[in-house]
């Protein structure tokens, strides 16, 4: 089992914490130089971004050789595996979801014949590795790999992890069959979703069909240059914003899952909710490095789990949720570009005693000589030679922590011995030890470097007595002094605004270079009358050398941070950067957050979709309004705001009119949405909905003369009413199971809509109001009306919303969405 998933490792701690464990290297113990990982939370909510911001998005519509599908869609979501189901690293699933539309194969057989609530799910292989042409291939070979090579260079960008892109790419890969664990196929008649492995047993045949048609469209569309909804993407343009310093060269991504044991997802999880939302999509990439190949790569791509790249929030409610961390690789961040400015410091803190002396003088004594040089080592003059080189700290229980650098030199100047010409005096013997040592090191989860410097110079002079058989077993005098000399700074790493508003790094020295000095403490043990002369003039020298290159240094990485349009933080401005921090392994990390998404020439505008033929009896003469205004084409109103009860049943009327004097209304559907449960705060306190027969009759609707509590059958689609089936309410009735619904519309309107069956997502429940004919749209003429009856036990006194949406059929327009305000008063 590896180090860091051992019984205190980053499967066990807190998912903050685990981030800490984060490594760049793969299987085959090479690494990576730096890894981007963003959530499959934060993806889906920028597709669900992109379609708002790209309206043709919602429609899927061809129509060619192999079949037609006319369908509108909702956001497109991935799903990425964990679990079980992560072994590969290099699949995800791409989700099409579906709010209505049809699907038939070339033969015109109905495939599916309403693909409501249907969400087709499949596998999308993301990591793409190049093909070589080789001379033994086919022309049809060769340019099936130019092909693929192209796709490669179009999608895979190193240094863009822009949303736009993440979907053009995932949009555009060739489908297979459905993916049987994640497709629905819409809903059963209990509102239950209906699993494709039910629906395919139920009809192989048909399934076969599907399957096939899905891979056909697929490759068709990708041969037109279209994506999978039938759209032309037009992929932005990469945008260096100033040259980088360490510009990313090469890009393979994969799948990574969140692990984590107090989560309850010790071996990962699947799906959209919970732990599987943190499972993370990765941008591996390398960089370009002076003196290296931008060949440069891993023997091996799958990145080795570490730690989570993503956390869920605190609490359920919480908005502390991280949704992507970039690792930029101790190779990179470290030995290229903070220790070779720290080299700097080393040259100017060596102490070299150069080869001592004596001169006897008149009277026959000799005096001692020890000249010295700080910061100029004759033997080393240029910065980068090798003795100024740092050296790991590696712990010893993981080989691939590291905890800091170190820097240590030595110079030693052997014993020199002088010996007296005359007798009145002795011989002289002198030597020198200088022992220098820089550590570097940074506290695990923070952004603060130490710079330590210490230090130890040895001088020892010795004299004999005089005379014959004089020998330095016998001294006359000597002179020892041992200084210790330190100092030591600190600088912190921070973010800051860039070019481009991108998150860039920043540094600065901690007190500033004015407080770095240096301290020296005298050790002597001489001989009486024998001084300290070095002291000073070490000091002064000292504090001289790294007043000038500490600035300097500081400096200097500035003015690199300040070119990095790709540097640290790569990616053009799509994230901010946030909370620069040192991992286990000596790797930087940041919190990375996507800046709000804008509108861009996302799409190649396509010809407008083909008009069905419309067939009316008796035809339809009044003119159509057209949609150019923001807002409803009908007048929607609430009449009455009901009142809140525990166990009364409410009739809550929805009414819309065309009060155009001489345009009629036409849609394609109408979709409501409402708030309804029983185990919390909404509109409805109701668990459940069923849709009544509707009342086809003039009157205006309200139904008063009904008033059986009993709840309608589901009604199927379509199906034509029988008046008088809506539920009523009484008094203190003991409470009847469900809400009901029911339509109701103008004489002239009779047969404009139907209802379909209600469907929720936790306490949001959605409703179409479709046309009752396969081929015409739902038409309101001036005066005409519908009217939606909710009755059902409603939720505490407040207000709430009806949303909604009303899907225009007019040609080349869209639709409108908005909110209906309805209070719920207090009983009296």
């Amino acid at each position: 089992m590896p180090i860091n998933q051992d019984k205190d490792g980053a499967i066990k701690v807190d998912d903050v914490e685990s981030r800490l464990w984060l490594q760049t290297k793969t299987q085959s113990g090479h690494n990576w130089d730096q890894v981007l990982g963003v959530s499959q939370r934060v993806i889906n909510k920028n597709f669900k971004r992109l379609f708002e911001l790209y309206p043709e998005m919602a429609d899927m519509y061809n129509s060619n050789d192999m079949g037609m599908i006319d369908a509108t869609l909702l956001a497109p979501q991935i799903i990425i595996p964990g679990g079980n189901t992560s072994a590969n690293k290099s699949l995800v699933y791409f989700q099409l979801s579906f709010e209505s539309g049809s699907m038939s194969n070339s033969s015109g057989k109905t495939l599916i014949e309403d693909l409501s609530n249907w969400v087709i799910t499949c596998e999308v292989k993301i990591d793409s590795t190049k093909a070589v042409i080789t001379s033994d291939m086919s022309d049809a070979a060769k340019e099936k790999v130019r092909r693929e090579n192209d796709w490669i260079d179009k999608f895979d960008v190193a240094g863009d992890y822009s949303a736009e892109r993440l979907y053009a790419k995932l949009s555009s890969i060739n489908w297979t069959q459905p993916q049987s664990d994640y497709t629905i196929c819409g809903l059963d008649k209990n509102n239950k979703p209906i699993k494709y492995k039910n629906w395919q047993a139920e009809d192989t045949t048909r399934a076969m069909y599907l399957n096939l048609w899905l891979m056909d469209w697929s490759a068709k569309q990708d041969a037109q240059g279209r994506n999978n909804i039938g759209l032309s993407v037009q992929v932005p343009p990469v945008q260096n914003v100033k040259n980088p310093t360490y510009e990313p060269v090469f890009m393979m991504n994969q799948s990574y899952v969140y692990k984590s044991a107090k989560q309850g997802a010790i071996n990962g999880a699947t799906g959209d909710s919970g732990a599987a939302l943190c499972n993370a999509y990765l941008y591996t990439e390398m960089v370009k490095l002076p003196g290296l190949s931008n060949e440069r790569r891993p023997d091996d791509n799958t990145l080795v789990w570490s730690g989570n790249f993503c956390t869920l929030p605190k609490t359920v409610e919480g908005s502390d949720a991280i949704d992507g961390t970039f690792v930029f690789g101790r190779n990179v961040f470290l030995e290229h570009f903070l220790l070779p400015e720290l080299r700097a410091i080393n040259k100017a803190f060596d102490i070299y005693h150069l080869k001592p002396y004596g001169i006897q003088q008149a009277d026959g004594r000799i005096s001692c000589y020890q000249p010295y040089s700080i910061g100029r080592d004759e033997n080393h003059r240029d910065l980068y030679d090798k003795v100024f080189d740092f050296n790991n700290v590696n712990d010893a229980s993981d080989p691939d922590k590291l905890n800091g650098y170190y820097y240590e030199k030595t110079n030693e100047q052997p014993w020199v011995v002088v010996t007296n010409t005359g007798d009145k005096a002795g011989d002289l013997r002198v030597s020198n030890l200088d022992k220098m040592r820089i550590d570097v090191t940074w506290e695990v989860g923070g952004s603060i470097f130490t710079v330590k410097g210490t230090a130890s110079s040895h001088e020892a002079a010795e004299w004999t007595h005089h005379g014959a058989g004089r020998h330095f077993g016998d001294l006359f005098c000597h002179a020892y002094t041992d200084y210790a000399i330190s100092f030591q700074f600190q600088m912190q790493f921070g973010t800051r605004p860039g070019p481009n508003n991108n998150g860039i790094l920043d540094v600065n020295l901690i007190g500033g270079a004015d407080n770095v000095k240096v301290t020296i403490i005298p050790t002597l043990n001489h001989t009486q009358g024998v001084e300290d002369h070095h002291s000073g003039p070490f000091k002064t020298q000292l504090d001289y050398n790294l007043g000038q290159v500490i600035p300097t240094m500081i400096n200097n990485l500035k003015q690199k941070l300040s070119g990095s349009g790709q540097f640290v933080f790569p990616g053009n401005g799509v994230f901010d950067f946030l909370n620069p921090m040192m991992s286990r392994y000596g790797h930087l990390l940041a919190q990375v957050k996507y800046k709000p998404l804008t509108k861009k020439q996302l799409f190649v505008p396509r010809e407008p979709k083909p008009l069905k033929p419309v067939i009316v009896n008796p035809p339809i003469t009044t003119p159509v309004m057209h949609s150019n205004e923001h807002k409803w084409q009908l007048d929607w109103a609430l009449p009455v705001n009901p009142v809140a009860s525990a166990l009364k049943k409410n009739k809550v009327v929805l009414r819309a009119e065309n009060k155009d004097p001489g345009l009629a209304c036409q849609f394609k559907h109408i979709v409501i949405n409402w708030t309804s449960t029983t185990k919390g705060t909404a509109l409805f306190s109701e668990d459940s909905w069923a849709v009544a027969t509707s009342d086809a009759s003039g009157t205006s609707g309200n139904a008063s003369d009904t008033s059986s509590d009993a709840p309608g059958t589901p009604a199927t689609p379509g199906t034509p009413g029988t008046p008088g089936d809506a539920p009523g309410a009484s008094g203190n009735a003991s409470r009847t199971s469900g809400g009901l619904i029911t339509l109701r519309q103008s004489p002239t309107g009779k047969s404009a809509a139907v209802l379909r069956t209600p469907s929720h997502g936790g306490t949001k429940w959605t409703m179409n109001v479709d046309p009752s004919d396969s081929v015409e749209p739902i038409t309101l003429k001036p005066g005409d009306w519908i009217e939606l009856e909710f009755a059902g036990i409603v939720g505490p006194a407040g207000a709430y919303n009806f949303t909604i949406r009303e899907n225009w059929a007019e040609e080349n327009t869209s639709y409108y969405k908005d909110t209906l305000s309805i209070n719920v008063t207090s009983a009296p």
